[in-house]
């Protein structure tokens, strides 16, 4: 695995744990205001809310600084009668046309 793909599949991995959060933080509302219906304490209910979303900002900062990461990496392209396609690897260039760098 190369460099570009470890930290791709990083991203991945930020955006799947991101989505979970905000389940965790939304799921959490919803028992909150349950609570409050219900007449019951929501002290501890509202902490474990603030750890969520403090998590949840924590791991968007981490996404922020992969994709910083992967701006850096240059995506190698095939380009052909103004055609770009993304291909997988720079040894992929097709015999005709030229191959380009593009971020």
């Amino acid at each position: 695995m190369t460099a570009r793909e470890h930290w791709y599949r990083q991203l991945a991995s930020a955006d799947l744990l991101i989505v979970e959060a905000r389940e965790r933080v939304e799921g959490q509302k919803t028992h909150i205001s349950d609570l409050q219906r219900e007449g019951q304490s929501t002290g501890k209910a509202v902490a474990l809310l603030r750890l969520f979303e403090e998590t949840l900002h924590v791991m968007n900062e981490y996404r922020s600084t992969i994709l910083d990461i992967v701006r850096r990496y240059r995506l190698p392209v095939y380009q052909e009668r103004g055609a770009i396609i993304l291909l997988k690897a720079k040894d992929d260039v097709p015999r005709r046309g030229r191959a380009v760098n593009v971020l």
